[in-house]
């Protein structure tokens, strides 16, 4: 039985998509993984990595609504929603979110992803991992998602913000599990993303701060060393200024992410991502044997 995760922080800009897409690439094509993401954030940014421009994008989504991952909360939809499911790579597929997710906010079905999923489809018995990309917000998409999920994985900068977005998160799911009874959820795993290579003290006040700062547990808030107990030794660097965004590795038609910028490549700065993305990943293999 494969694990359904969702990645998740409030706050964004934290690295989500990238840890995202990154993560299930090199758990499909280094590790031999059957993995499905599904881009459940309006904003598309995990979509736009299997794609190589913006017109592709409008030619494949944006035009395609029923093609995405739309059609699993349209209840009218009568044929086969298995549709919006497509291949990337060996082993990696991919379901496209869209920007014209209007139902968003009227979303009353929060179970249709879990039943897309796990009842109707059980595709968590086709791949070893489902990673589903969620809003910077605790809407009825990223609920939805967590509904369905096994786990999820919190992406972290090292800005106080960023941080905060995981005790508000903890605090808004302690709620959410006294009116969803059927949501079984944990937590899986911290990671730092954008690791300041050159700050090595506000890497170590991010490390203090995970160790001493508080949570909720039964509605009340109390100091614990919790959030600790779940950071990944190893993290991601921010080193790569050439890139806004993490790069799939070693695709050549995913290079245009730098020259989109206008900045220089940084060949060293890009090499070391690539490390530290290997290193995640192997660690985050290691770390899910107990939940398997």
């Amino acid at each position: 039985m494969g694990l359904v995760i969702s990645i998740i922080n409030i706050k964004g800009g934290v690295g989500k998509s990238t840890l995202t897409a990154n993560l299930g690439y090199t758990l499909a094509k280094e590790h031999n993984k059957k993995v499905l993401i599904i881009d459940s954030d309006p904003q598309m940014n995990t979509t736009s990595y299997f794609f190589k421009n913006d017109v592709e994008i409008e030619n494949e989504v944006i035009n395609k609504i029923h093609e995405t991952l739309y059609l699993i909360y349209d209840h009218n939809w009568k044929g086969d929603k298995t549709k919006i499911i497509k291949n990337f790579t060996t082993n990696l597929d991919f379901i496209s979110s869209h920007l014209d997710f209007r139902i968003g906010s009227s979303l009353t079905n929060l179970a249709a992803l879990k039943n897309f999923i796990r009842r109707d489809n059980q595709l968590d018995r086709k791949y070893d991992y489902i990673f589903i990309d969620t809003p910077p917000t605790l809407s009825s998409f990223s609920k939805s998602a967590l509904l369905a999920s096994d786990g999820y994985i919190i992406p972290t900068t090292c800005d106080r913000l960023s941080l905060y977005g995981i005790t508000i998160l903890d605090r808004e799911l302690e709620k959410m599990r006294g009116v969803l009874k059927d949501l079984n959820v944990q937590l899986f795993g911290i990671v730092i993303t954008k690791r300041p290579y050159r700050n090595a003290v506000k890497f170590r006040k991010t490390i203090k701060w995970l160790k001493e700062n508080e949570f909720a547990k039964d509605g009340k808030t109390i100091k614990s060393s919790k959030y600790i107990n779940y950071l990944f030794d190893n993290s991601i660097s921010d080193e790569a200024r050439a890139a806004d965004r993490l790069l799939f590795q070693g695709i050549p038609e995913h290079n245009f992410f730098i020259e989109e910028k206008g900045r220089k490549d940084n060949t060293t700065g890009i090499e070391n991502l690539k490390r530290d993305i290997k290193l995640v990943t192997k660690e985050f293999i290691d770390k899910m044997k107990k939940f398997e």
